[in-house]
């Protein structure tokens, strides 16, 4: 698993992608190995379908089809199979387009919606002193 993440590494830096995108397709990849879809026979295959999710989804323009193939030695019609599959098995809803974007900042939103109760609460206090003053 440490040299399918190094290949990835030496794709992204050779096509200088943003380092969210890396980031993604480990945590996609890391997802279907967890999900134990990922074997020796299409390991690498599922690693260049997991950065092509994150390249898609991210909306990120830079076309990394030919750099993968060279790198992890895989043909370019089985990386574009594999990743239908993929994207089935990380079970992503056509709906909600922005979920990778949801899991990783779910805490953030939380922290937010806590805070932003917790500003109302006090100014409802505030405002209610006020007002009884």
């Amino acid at each position: 698993m440490k040299s399918i993440k190094r290949d990835l590494l030496k794709v992204a830096d050779a096509k200088q992608l943003p380092i969210i995108v890396l980031c993604y397709s480990y945590c996609y990849f890391e997802t279907l190995a967890f999900s134990k879809y990922i074997n020796k026979s299409n390991r690498k295959l599922a690693a260049g379908a997991c950065l092509m999710l994150a390249k898609k989804f991210l909306f990120c323009s830079i076309g990394i089809l030919s750099e993968l193939t060279e790198v992890l030695r895989v043909s370019s019609r089985d990386i574009v199979a594999e990743e239908f599959k993929s994207w089935l098995l990380l079970s992503f809803h056509c709906i909600t387009l922005n979920q990778p974007y949801f899991r990783t900042t779910h805490g953030y939103l939380l922290t937010q919606n806590r805070l932003r109760k917790t500003f109302i609460l006090g100014y409802i206090v505030v405002q209610y002193i006020v007002h009884v003053r």
